[in-house]
């Protein structure tokens, strides 16, 4: 239940929150995400750090979710979402960090094969996009082969 003399409304992005008698947002575990994100070029101990308290903070909410009211657990719901999203994210984040970095030789390979791919999709009347991109693909390949001859 409600605590007295206050209400739940929807938000804009449609997700229920907890309004107090003055009607502010009232604090609490319900009442939003928050938190810091890690900075795009924070260090893998930082990232690590992050993932590890947003995890917790998920798992906390999921260990209560059995004492939560209806009202409270769709709030937690879009809360849950919110953090699965950002730690996806950071997970990912994080596996790029332990691949090797391409060349430019991978990358223009990679981007021929799409392209190439594209290509053959398209079939017999290809759109102007499809064309460029190709021929794009052609010439950076090209390149990339003559500067990876020459570096070597």
């Amino acid at each position: 239940m409600a605590a007295a003399g206050g209400h739940w409304s929807k938000s804009r992005g449609g997700a229920l929150i907890f309004k107090g008698a003055s009607g502010e947002i009232a604090s609490g575990k319900v009442a939003g995400v928050g938190g810091q994100a890690a900075a795009p070029g924070a260090s893998r101990e930082a990232m690590s750090k992050r993932y590890d308290q947003l995890s917790a903070r998920y798992n906390k909410m999921v260990d209560r979710w059995g004492s939560l009211t209806i009202e409270q657990q769709w709030a937690a719901k879009d809360k849950l979402d919110a953090l699965d999203r950002e730690m996806k994210g950071l997970w990912r984040r994080m596996e790029a960090r332990q691949k090797p970095a391409k060349t430019g030789l991978e990358r223009a390979e990679e981007e021929y094969r799409r392209a190439k791919a594209a290509w053959d999709r398209a079939g017999w009347n290809p759109s102007d996009a499809v064309v460029k991109r190709w021929h794009k693909a052609q010439e950076t390949m090209r390149r990339a082969r003559l500067e990876s001859e020459q570096g070597s």
